[in-house]
């Protein structure tokens, strides 16, 4: 076989839910072949398996021996994830497992050429062949996502089916769930949260600090900015050494009975503030650039598994204590900005189509929307998840404020 591709006709690889995915699998031959058939598959899946810290007794870790799975979805050949869990046993490299489970969305699978009862007789003739094929996708898709115990994800795979062999092609995309932050309670609204501290040394008084953060709404969508009012007041004995302003992503991974969940925090993005010395009142504005990140998962019944929820947390360091202050307050993410902000993003008159990053927003019901590009996420940490893993990085819809394209200061990092 001279040559084997699979592609998608999409080249970011970012579709929304109930969106048509086509393509075609090119072959080129330097002589006939012998064949059952060639296939395309397309499959969409979460996965998770978190770990135990330490290892139970046996009697309970008996209990614990049970695969939780949701029609599981077949692997690279045919064989589900949960039942490679399964034959693997609750220690796999070294590693016990609370609970793990598999959610299939949905598993399409068709022959291109030949079929299944050809029983490998088919003439594949020596040239090149183009065979095109389309799927559509179901309505209300959770959003691809890469956790620490679990991921979201998508694929399309195609496969020549030959007597001892199979050539296996396979090319991951994105999907993302629409999530209209108008629609969302208090998204609208305002947020402040407001702490005060008496620190004290050796049960002496070291004073009161008093700390307030304010937002003016909750909702987000990737690519705006966040405007956060932070107010430190110091009239004690410590100094503040450090404000540091964060968003926090909290994924909480759930067994299919909701018997057990596991929760997972990671820091996406941050900011450093200045100190505040003693007797010193400190008013800052902390802007903070939303990255391309999967929605908040506002309903419940799209992914059983797995729950992503945002905040905006605020930690002051103090000079002379262990401990430190910490404000919080709700943020949520999602894919149509608030309308009342529709005219700060670029619409499509300020757009130079040369850009490759452009994809089309296929909404029906959403009219005069801001332009929309794809952006790749930013991976946590390599994920401890027993299932098989990949490398892709989703890609989510990221807008653009119609000032300068607005990066990250020198203070802030990405995690």
């Amino acid at each position: 076989m001279k040559r084997y591709e699979l592609v998608l006709d999409e080249p970011d690889r970012v579709f929304f839910s109930g969106d048509e995915i086509k393509g075609h699998v090119a072959v080129t031959l330097d002589s006939n072949i012998t064949v059952q058939g060639i296939t395309i598959r397309l499959v969409g899946e979460a996965c998770v398996a978190v770990p135990d810290t330490f290892r139970a007794p046996r009697t309970v870790d008996r209990r614990k021996r049970f695969n939780n799975k949701i029609s599981p979805s077949p692997g690279v050949h045919g064989e589900s994830p949960a039942r490679k869990l399964g034959n693997a046993g609750p220690f796999h490299q070294g590693k016990t497992y609370r609970f793990s489970a598999v959610e299939r969305y949905f598993h399409h699978k068709e022959y291109l050429f030949g079929h299944k009862y050809s029983s490998f007789k088919e003439q594949l003739w020596k040239g090149s062949h183009n065979f095109a094929f389309q799927y559509t996708l179901p309505a209300q898709l959770p959003s691809s996502f890469n956790g620490h115990f679990g991921f979201v994800r998508y694929y399309c795979e195609s496969s020549v089916e030959r007597w001892r062999n199979k050539e296996v092609k396979r090319i991951y995309f994105s999907v993302a769930n629409v999530t209209d932050i108008n629609q969302v309670p208090k998204a609208d609204c305002s947020s402040k949260d407001e702490k005060c501290t008496n620190s004290c040394f050796f049960c002496v008084p070291r004073g009161t600090i008093i700390a307030s953060s304010e937002i003016r709404h909750r909702g987000y969508a990737c690519g705006e900015t966040a405007n956060i009012t932070i107010d430190i007041h110091n009239m004690s004995n410590n100094d503040v050494t450090k404000t540091t302003v964060s968003i926090i992503q909290t994924a909480t991974y759930t067994c299919s009975q909701n018997l057990r969940h596991q929760e997972d925090e990671r820091k996406v993005l941050s900011q450093e503030l200045g100190s505040v010395l003693q007797s010193e009142s400190e008013h800052s504005v902390a802007k903070m650039l939303i990255p391309p990140l999967p929605p908040s998962s506002i309903s419940q019944d799209i992914c059983k598994l797995i729950n992503i929820q945002y905040r905006f947390e605020i930690n002051m360091e103090l000079k002379e204590s262990k401990g430190q202050l910490t404000l919080q307050m709700p943020l949520v993410i999602g894919n149509i900005p608030l309308r009342k902000n529709f005219e700060n993003l670029e619409d499509e008159s300020s757009y130079n189509y040369t850009k490759q990053f452009i994809i089309p927003f296929k909404l029906h019901k959403q009219r005069n929307l801001p332009q929309v590009w794809s952006e790749f996420s930013q991976n946590p940490e390599p994920t401890t998840c027993v299932y098989e893993t990949t490398d892709f990085c989703p890609a989510y819809p990221f807008y653009r404020e119609k000032s300068k394209n607005k990066q990250c200061s020198p203070k802030e990092t990405r995690v």
